[in-house]
């Protein structure tokens, strides 16, 4: 129960450091390299994001069940994982380059550098998900903090010091490579291994199960990332500056409710009969839309100021951004706490269809003429594709409650008599 307790203190400890860097990297270059080369980071640094999730094959909920069901039987299951991994990455790192050669953004010199991260970031990630395996994610949380720390100081060097800007993604690369090498150096030191063999049954085994998974957690990250590759694609820099700016603090409060879903919802639901799954599913509805109705409106007020606060006096336009952005955050909390159904039953294929289902709508709002006569076009995307995925969760929770009071009357009729 200690390591248990330990793994989920330091997944919540790198976490709310990573959001917390993220945002003070954001803040960095904002200010000494201006909205338009700000812009530009984001537009690069959104692009290799989203072509790295190709490499989200084979994820932790496909690994570890197996590896821990049988250790013997699955010894060579996280090297397998790397295998699949790195050639869905190796094929993602080609799309990425040919895409920044041709079609995109304005400085391809500042998106090369980030190769590295669409390359190697998620296969060495199947190493690290051994640590979690085995109650040791201090392990893998100490490699990534450590080069998290690396890159950040690096940037911050740089800024400071007035580099250029195409410099500014370099430390992406050495801490993509520092970790990669550090985990997979850990996870080989010490352990009595077999001998590599290939195992074509676990590669499609690993395969036809962590497709599934894989392509839920692919479209969500495309659905985060989508308005801002709209923005780059449209050459609208200008905008794209201050709407990112708006976008990554916003971003912080989205990923708090994903926090506390993973916080409490072990305890709280998926420990619980499913009646009373059902009742605290709904108490989490109710508290999470007031405390995103409450952070809406204590944004709208305070935005016009902290966001010059924050970045300087320049990007004062980002605050109106952040203000819708800030009612964008009503319906991520509540589809995370509606979403805790599909966890709860582990139904994966439903998960993939919800995130798919958003992506493709959020994908068709860009040429909607309707919709964009009342939302501007980078944000009517996230509103349409967290809409339509907060509509699924709903529809599928209401057919989670209507099952299980369903399978529980005939045990309050026989009780009654």
């Amino acid at each position: 129960m200690n390591a248990l307790r330990q793994s989920v203190l330091w997944v919540f400890l790198e976490r709310g450091l990573q959001m917390v860097l993220a945002l003070l990297i954001s803040i960095v270059i904002a200010r000494y390299y201006g909205p338009e080369g700000f812009a530009s980071f984001q537009a690069y640094l959104s692009l290799a994001v989203v072509w790295a999730s190709v490499g989200y094959l084979c994820s932790a909920e496909v690994l570890i069940p197996r590896f821990a069901r049988d250790p013997v039987r699955y010894a060579l299951v996280f090297e397998h994982a790397f295998l699949l991994r790195a050639l869905a990455a190796l094929m993602a790192a080609m799309g990425y380059v040919y895409y920044i050669a041709f079609h995109y953004g304005n400085d391809p010199a500042l998106g090369l550098p980030l190769v590295a991260l669409v390359l190697l970031t998620e296969p060495f990630a199947a190493f690290g998900v051994y640590f979690q395996a085995v109650g040791k994610q201090g392990v893998w949380s100490r490699i990534r903090l450590g080069w998290l720390g690396v890159k950040v100081g690096a940037i911050v060097l740089i800024a400071t010091a007035g580099w250029p800007l195409a410099w500014i993604t370099l430390p992406y690369a050495v801490e993509a490579l520092g970790a990669g090498v550090m985990v997979a150096w850990r996870y080989r030191q010490g352990l009595e291994r077999p001998a590599w063999q290939l195992d074509r049954r676990l590669l499609r085994e690993l395969l036809r199960h962590g497709l599934v998974m894989g392509i839920g957690l692919i479209a969500m990250v495309w659905l985060q990332k989508l308005d801002r590759l709209y923005l780059a694609s449209e050459a609208a820099f200008d905008r794209l500056g201050y709407y990112a700016a708006g976008m990554q603090i916003a971003e912080s409060w989205f990923f708090c409710a994903f926090f506390l879903v993973q916080a409490i919802a072990g305890r709280f639901v998926f420990a619980q009969p499913p009646l009373e799954q059902v009742r605290r599913i709904q108490q989490l509805l109710l508290r999470f839309a007031g405390v995103a109705l409450l952070g809406w409106a204590a944004g709208a007020v305070l935005a016009p100021v902290l966001v010059p606060w924050v970045y300087g006096a320049e990007f004062a336009p980002a605050a109106s951004w952040l203000q819708w952005q800030l009612g964008l955050a009503v319906l991520v909390w509540c589809e995370a706490a509606l979403g805790v159904a599909m966890l709860a039953r582990h139904a994966a294929w439903w998960v993939a269809f919800k995130w798919a289902c958003a992506l493709l709508a959020a994908w068709l709002s860009v040429h909607s003429t309707l919709l964009n006569e009342w939302l501007p076009t980078p944000l009517a995307i996230p509103v349409t594709g967290y809409s339509v995925a907060l509509l699924i969760s709903a529809a599928y929770f209401a057919w989670f409650r209507r099952r299980v009071r369903r399978d529980a009357l005939p045990a309050s009729a026989a009780s009654a008599s």
